[in-house]
């Protein structure tokens, strides 16, 4: 069925330079620099300049409508959505792009130095101002205290493509932009889900709930059982440990009890900016790894056939080697919750 629409949501503190030429392509949505659609609109399907339109429709006359002019870029996907009644599925459509680009800071950026950009479908909440009023008894009076959560432009230029060689992303969007080839539609899905979740887990602005949006992810793509997550860490990982397993598995098993404990009592005092850490550390390496390697690792059973391989050589007495070429990147733990996390 032929597109009807051409919706442009905007995209708040999201920059994109003309190094990259104005624009990003995230599955069927396009990211575009403001001062570059005029320009493309042939591109976009727009069929007369859009300078003309205001002088076409009334209304953008009576109240001077200035297009695109509400934030830097915005967010561009074609429908065919009849009537445009409901825009559940476009929202859907934006929310998850947002995400996917989201995780391209996973790992790499300090989540107390986190850019926060979207718009309100997404949830990303952009900037944080508060006020308390703090009324003094003694005194008789009132102090207001002021908390501000600052918020940086996030930058798609030369240096975000250079720093991002080294990272999932780029194979992440070959993935899914389909210029890696054939690759299996379920195991797929679950590397989008999977990268969605970490785009919210860097979004977000409570430890725990970043936390636990990691731990979903991982269950995603490796198993929701404990053991079998587990095995299947050490069958990727376990050559980092000189066969030391029981480091995983003491890892894992602490911080899969402390998502269980939040997920089923409400509760998540327990989870500190530690878990945090090892939680992203894992994740990261194991989406690193899997778009890196989708000739090779082409779905869960590849993972859990590597496990068992690893299994043999412990059960043999044998050193676990390195398999597939698998890579693990290390990374600095936050030492401390900032002002910039929400307890």
């Amino acid at each position: 069925m032929a597109n009807k629409w051409i919706l442009c949501f905007p995209i708040y503190n999201l920059k994109i330079s003309e190094e990259l030429k104005g624009e990003y392509q995230i599955e069927q949505v396009r990211f575009v620099s403001a001062d570059k659609i005029s320009r493309i609109r042939n591109k976009i399907g727009f069929k007369s300049p859009i300078s003309s339109y205001v002088k076409k429709q009334k209304w953008m006359k009576i109240f001077n409508y200035k297009f695109f002019s509400k934030a830097e870029t915005y967010a561009i996907i074609k429908t065919n959505n009849d009537g445009l009644v409901s825009l559940d599925r476009e929202f859907k459509q934006i929310e998850d792009s947002v995400f996917i680009l989201a995780s391209s800071q996973f790992f790499r950026v300090d989540r107390r130095r986190r850019y926060f950009f979207g718009n309100p479908y997404t949830d990303a909440t952009l900037n944080l101002q508060d006020e308390i009023l703090c009324y003094d008894i003694q005194k008789d009076l009132f102090e207001s205290k002021g908390i501000h959560f600052p918020t940086c432009e996030y930058l798609l230029d030369n240096k975000w493509a250079k720093y991002i060689k080294n990272h999932f992303f780029p194979y992440l969007i070959k993935i899914l932009n389909k210029d890696f080839g054939a690759i299996n539609e379920n195991w797929k899905f679950s590397i989008r889900n999977a990268a969605i979740l970490a785009g919210k887990s860097q979004l977000t602005h409570k430890i725990h709930d970043s936390f636990l949006y990691n731990m979903i992810a991982i269950e995603s793509l490796l198993s929701s059982k404990i053991d079998d997550i587990i095995d299947n860490v050490v069958g990727m990982f376990g050559w980092m440990t000189n066969n030391e397993t029981e480091y995983w598995a003491k890892l894992m098993d602490g911080l899969y009890k402390k998502r269980c404990k939040y997920v089923h009592t409400g509760e998540y005092k327990d989870i500190n900016s530690d878990d945090l850490a090892n939680s992203d550390q894992i994740l990261f390496n194991i989406l690193y790894n899997i778009c890196r390697l989708t000739k090779v690792i082409k779905s869960q059973s590849d993972i859990i056939n590597l496990s068992k391989s690893v299994s043999a050589m412990k059960l043999l007495n044998v050193k676990i080697k390195r398999a597939l070429h698998l890579k693990f990147v290390r990374g600095k733990k936050i030492s401390s919750p900032s002002r910039h996390w929400m307890e």
